[in-house]
C-alpha cells in the first residue's frame, strides 16, 4: 500500500467512486443526507476550492494501482466566529477508505500523513470531524490520539410532512 499525493489525471475518477461511498456510508448513518452519485462532482469541488484556499493537499492510498482511499487535509483552517479568536488549526476535512479495503490501517496511514502535512506547514493542532453515529471512525480517531473538542447536538423539532423519506429518516434518527 502506498500513501500518495494525489495526482487529477491519474486519480481523479477513483477519487470520485471514494467520495460517492464516504457519502452513502454516511447517508447510511442518516438517512437525510443526499446519495453520494448526487452530490459528488460538488462535494469534488469543495475539497479543491478549500485546498487552494487553506493550503490543502488531498492524499490517496493506492494498492495495485488503484484509488482505494483518501484525506483531504486543510493546513490554515480558521474558526468562523470570533469566540475562538485568530487561532488557525489543520483539518483533516474529508476521510475515507472504500469498504472492501477497510479494516488494514489504511485510515491511519492516511490520517499520519495529514498529521505530517500538518506539522510541516506548522499547524499546532490538527482536527477532524465525525459524524456522532460512525463509531468506526470515531474509535479509529481515538486511536490516533484525537479528543473531543467541540460537541453539536440536534434536537428535531417539526415532523416530516408527508414525505415518506423525511418519516422514515425521522424514525431512524430516534434510534
Amino acid at each position: 500500500m502506498l500513501i500518495r499525493a494525489y495526482e487529477e489525471d491519474r486519480d481523479h475518477a477513483r477519487l470520485r467512486e471514494c467520495v460517492i461511498a464516504l457519502q452513502d456510508y454516511e447517508r447510511g448513518l442518516d438517512p437525510r443526507l443526499p446519495t453520494g452519485a448526487s452530490v459528488a462532482d460538488a462535494c469534488l469541488k469543495v475539497i479543491f476550492q478549500s485546498c487552494e484556499k487553506y493550503h490543502g493537499k488531498v492524499f490517496v492510498s493506492v494498492i495495485d494501482e488503484e484509488v482505494v482511499g483518501y484525506a483531504a487535509v486543510l493546513a490554515r483552517a480558521r474558526a468562523e466566529g470570533p469566540e475562538e479568536g485568530p487561532r488557525e488549526f489543520a483539518l483533516v476535512s474529508d476521510l475515507a477508505v472504500l469498504e472492501a479495503y477497510r479494516n488494514r490501517g489504511i485510515g491511519k496511514r492516511l490520517l499520519e500523513a495529514s498529521e505530517q502535512y500538518a506539522r510541516e506547514a506548522d499547524a499546532r493542532w490538527l482536527r477532524v470531524s465525525v459524524l456522532a453515529r460512525n463509531a468506526v471512525a470515531r474509535a479509529v480517531y481515538a486511536d490516533c490520539g484525537f479528543r473531543e473538542h467541540e460537541i453539536t447536538l440536534e434536537k428535531q423539532v417539526m415532523r416530516s410532512r408527508g414525505r415518506n423519506e423525511g418519516e422514515a429518516a425521522d424514525h431512524l434518527l430516534k434510534t
